[in-house]
C-alpha cells in the first residue's frame, strides 16, 4: 500500500486538524505562543518516547485547558482577552494573566487556568524524594507566585481548575485569604488528559503505518498555524 505524501505545513495542520485538533485550539495555542504542529512534529514524529508523549500530552492539556475555561467565561462574561500583559508600577510587564473578562459589576477580573490533576502546597513537608510529589509542589509554588502578581494589579483574581484535581487544603486556604475565588469547570481532568494522550499516540501510529513526511523545504513548520 503506497503511503500519503504530507510536503507542506499546510497539509501537516490539515492533518492534524482531521485528526481531532481542530483549528480553533490550534489558533488559540498560537496566543500562548505554543506551535502545536512544530511540537507534535519535533517531539511526536521525529522523537517519539514516553518522556516525550508525556511533555506533549501536558502542553495539550494546558492549551485545552486554557480554550475551555475562555468558551465557559464567554458564556458567562463580557470582554473576555487570553494572554493579557500585566505590568508593575514602572510598565514593566512582569507576566501575562491566562484570561481577563468583565464581571457584572464592570470589574475587571484576571484567571490563572491550571489544566493539572494536583496541586501542593510548596511549603508543606511531603515525602521530598518523590518525584510526583516535588512536581505537584513546584505547581503550586508556581501558582502562588503567579497569583500574588495578579493581586498586585488591585483587580479580582481567579484561578480557574477542572473537576478531578485535587486541590491541598493549605493551597486553598491561601487563595480563600487572599481573596481568590476557585472556579471548577466540570469537566474530568484525568479523562482530558487521557483523551489527548490516545489522540496523540494515534496520530503517531498512524502516520508510522500510512503517512510519508517530507517538510525538508518547510523549515520544518517554523511558521505560525
Amino acid at each position: 500500500m503506497q503511503k500519503i505524501l504530507i510536503d507542506t505545513n499546510e497539509k501537516f495542520i490539515d492533518f492534524l486538524i482531521a485528526c481531532g485538533i481542530n483549528r480553533q485550539v490550534l489558533d488559540h495555542a498560537s496566543k500562548m505562543d505554543l506551535n502545536v504542529p512544530k511540537i507534535i512534529y519535533d517531539k511526536i514524529l521525529m522523537n517519539f518516547s514516553e518522556k516525550t508523549l508525556d511533555e506533549v500530552t501536558k502542553n495539550l492539556l494546558g492549551v485545552y485547558g486554557n480554550y475551555i475555561a475562555t468558551k465557559y467565561l464567554q458564556i458567562k462574561y463580557k470582554n473576555i482577552k487570553n494572554e493579557v500583559p500585566i505590568k508593575d508600577q514602572n510598565e514593566n510587564i512582569i507576566t501575562k494573566a491566562d484570561i481577563a473578562f468583565v464581571d457584572k459589576d464592570n470589574k475587571i477580573n484576571y484567571c490563572e487556568v491550571k489544566a493539572v490533576n494536583k496541586i501542593l502546597d510548596n511549603d508543606e513537608s511531603y515525602e521530598e524524594n518523590n518525584v510526583e510529589i516535588i512536581k505537584y509542589k513546584s505547581i503550586g509554588k508556581k501558582l502562588m507566585s503567579q497569583v500574588s502578581k495578579l493581586l498586585s494589579t488591585g483587580s479580582k483574581v481567579n484561578v480557574i481548575v477542572f473537576n478531578g484535581c485535587d486541590i491541598d487544603n493549605k493551597v486553598r486556604e491561601k487563595l480563600i485569604n487572599n481573596k481568590v475565588r476557585i472556579i471548577t469547570i466540570l469537566i474530568d481532568i484525568n479523562n482530558l488528559e487521557n483523551e489527548i494522550k490516545k489522540m496523540i499516540v494515534n496520530i503517531y501510529q498512524y502516520v508510522k503505518l500510512n503517512i510519508t513526511i517530507n517538510l525538508n523545504n518547510q523549515n520544518k513548520i517554523i511558521k505560525s498555524c
